[in-house]
Parts: structure tokens; sequence; C-alpha cells
């Protein structure tokens, strides 16, 4: 049996769902890095479709070859979309950082200062 059937067809459903998370994480937004967790979820639901379908084998040798290089541009991408998920939280964390110290000033050693705990004292009498 040759991969271009239903094999292929899943790989290459993956590869999209990769892409439009890619696309997503052009502007890191929450709401984009949301949006990649359900590509993600989606990719991986197919991708264990997938390796219980090849459990059960029946690929010629062709088809075979084709996969594994299908598979290899999915690897790639997968790649670039961590690269692009790293750069997401990077930025998210260094507004968060930003906002922070904006809120509570630095130290003397230029960190960011630590919270000021408010203590209440309430007495009746």
């Amino acid at each position: 049996m040759a991969a271009g059937g239903d094999v292929l067809e899943a790989v290459r459903e993956v590869q999209t769902g990769v892409v439009e998370a890619q696309a997503q994480l052009l502007s890191p937004t929450p709401e984009a890095v949301e949006n990649t967790g359900l590509h993600l979820e989606r990719a991986a639901v197919i991708l264990e479709r997938l390796a219980q379908r090849l459990k059960t084998g029946g690929i010629d040798e062709a088809g075979q070859r084709e996969l594994r290089a299908t598979l290899e541009a999915l690897r790639r991408e997968i790649n670039r979309l961590r690269v692009l998920l790293e750069g997401a939280a990077a930025l998210r964390l260094a507004w968060a950082r930003m906002l922070y110290a904006t809120a509570y000033g630095y130290t003397p050693q230029g960190e960011p200062a630590p919270p000021q705990v408010g203590r209440r004292l309430a007495v009746e009498g």
C-alpha cells in the first residue's frame, strides 16, 4: 500500500495546522497564543491517529520514502513554530516585567523591587 492515502493526508493536515499556528504568532497577542494552542491540540489528535495507523503497517517502500520526506518537512515547520512560541513568550514576559517595574520601581541594584506588602492593624476597644 502506498503512503499516499490517509497517512499522507493526515500528515499534511497536521502541517497545515502548524502553518496556521505560525501565522497566528506573527502577532503574539494572548488571543493568538490561545489559537495556536487550539491548532496544536488538533495536530496532536491527528498525529495520535496517524501513529495508530502506522502501527498496522502495510506501506510500501516508495510510500515510506514519501512519508519520511513529508514528516521531515513537518519537523521543520514545528521547529519554526517552536521559535515563534518562544519569541511570543519572551515578549509577554518582557511586557510583564516592564509593567511590574513600573508599578513597584527598582532596587538600588537596578532590579525590579519586590511588591510592597501592606500591613494593617485594627484595634477595637
